[in-house]
């Protein structure tokens, strides 16, 4: 229907109104003379119907025949088009133009998508697509889809699992599977060591897993060994396991944190936005900014669209805040200092028991310190892997 109704229009076509004389007669004629009428109805005293735009002369002679007077209602098509354009040389040339630029812009991929990924972000996929040969405004022709869906498993490295690259009509489409690793064995665990990652004196030392290195009451340094990996059996050998246990540990701990008196503000004046058109990488400006210092610049980009398709032009917009810089006193330092003093020691301490705490206060210059040192109870000790050179 649609590539008829395409037919029509390409070729014209003529609404007529024909009345009084013989209706049945002047359709029997229509027929005889091999002229095609469509959609032909009643119209209260009239017969109504369309023909071709090169058969509505022979449509005369057969209405005269039948005594039936002919009018014309309305005319369609591309050339009555021309032809009421005729004088307008431009319009013509423009609508050539439009038609051999689609023609020509329907060669080339207008967007790229993703689907299927859940590990990998749309935009690596994007970037590696690219480098490999496909992004907007890609030559259609050129893409080899197989090959680049190899390109694409080996430029990852094992996280996708498969990479397919189809292209419909000038969109492309990019679908891929993770690479789903398999749950680790942990059945055999690498043989360490556990040794402190602070100075400080031990309280408790229970082994799990292991040979007891040292001794609650004794202080240690950050490295010392608290259970060894090396276990000695009867018979004189040596095995390797995975040490593990739970060791607390008394130690101090210092927090300092510094919050400036005087603080550098910006001060927005001024806003200015230009537009841009994109046509694939191809950027055209439509007006341009002042050349002015000190400004923080945003850009957004809205693609065109027809219906659901995504077209290949966007408008860019980018806007500049202008500001100057200016230097005030807070006011509020010490609020500041303290605030920010609580969360470092919320974060630093949360699973600490704290014994008890000195804090201090300065002022040097242009800034506030608070600063604190504690005694604390904590569970101390870090796996470190076994070298070769310790197990000999």
């Amino acid at each position: 229907m649609v590539l008829a109704e395409f037919v029509r229009l390409f070729f014209g076509y003529v609404e007529f109104r024909a009345s009084g004389g013989f209706r049945e007669r002047f359709v029997n004629l229509c027929d005889s003379n091999k002229i095609k009428v469509r959609s032909l109805r009643y119209g209260g005293e009239n017969l109504e119907g369309f023909v071709a735009a090169k058969d509505y002369k022979k449509l005369r002679s057969v209405a005269k025949k039948s005594g039936m007077r002919l009018s014309c209602a309305s005319k369609h098509g591309l050339p009555f088009f021309l032809f009421k354009n005729r004088n307008r040389v431009g319009l013509l040339i423009g609508a050539v133009f439009f038609v051999v630029f689609m023609c020509i812009m329907s060669l080339f991929v207008w967007n790229v998508e993703t689907v299927g990924s859940e590990n990998i972000s749309d935009e690596e996929i994007l970037s590696a697509a690219e480098e490999l040969g496909l992004s907007e405004g890609s030559f259609r022709p050129k893409i080899d889809v197989h090959a680049l869906s190899d390109s694409l498993i080996t430029v990852f490295n094992g996280r996708l699992l498969w990479a397919a690259v189809n292209i419909n009509g000038s969109r492309a489409v990019i679908e891929v599977r993770d690479y789903v690793q398999k749950p680790e064995d942990k059945t055999f665990r690498e043989p360490c060591n556990i040794v402190a990652d602070f100075d400080g004196r031990i309280l408790s030392l229970e082994v799990y897993n292991g040979a007891k290195a040292n001794s609650e009451g004794n202080g240690v340094k950050k490295g010392d060994l608290l259970i060894s990996g090396i276990v000695e059996n009867r018979d004189f050998s040596a095995s390797f396991h995975e040490a593990r246990g739970k060791i607390t540990a008394l130690h101090e701990d210092k927090i300092s944190v510094s919050v400036p008196t005087e603080s550098e503000k910006k001060r927005y004046y001024n806003k200015k936005s230009v537009l841009s058109l994109k046509i694939f990488w191809l950027k055209i400006p439509l007006g341009f900014f002042k050349n002015e210092s000190d400004f923080e610049e945003f850009e957004s980009e809205k693609k065109l669209c027809a219906g659901k398709r995504t077209l290949p032009f966007s408008v860019i917009k980018k806007t500049r805040v202008y500001y100057k810089k200016q230097t005030l006193s807070t006011g509020y330092e010490l609020e500041s200092a303290a605030d920010e003093y609580t969360v470092s020691a919320f974060e630093k301490y949360k699973n600490t028991r704290v014994l008890k705490t000195e804090l201090s206060l300065s002022r040097k210059k242009n800034k506030i310190s608070v600063s604190s040192q504690s005694e604390c109870i904590d569970f101390i000790g870090k796996k470190k892997k076994l070298l070769l050179d310790e197990t000999q």
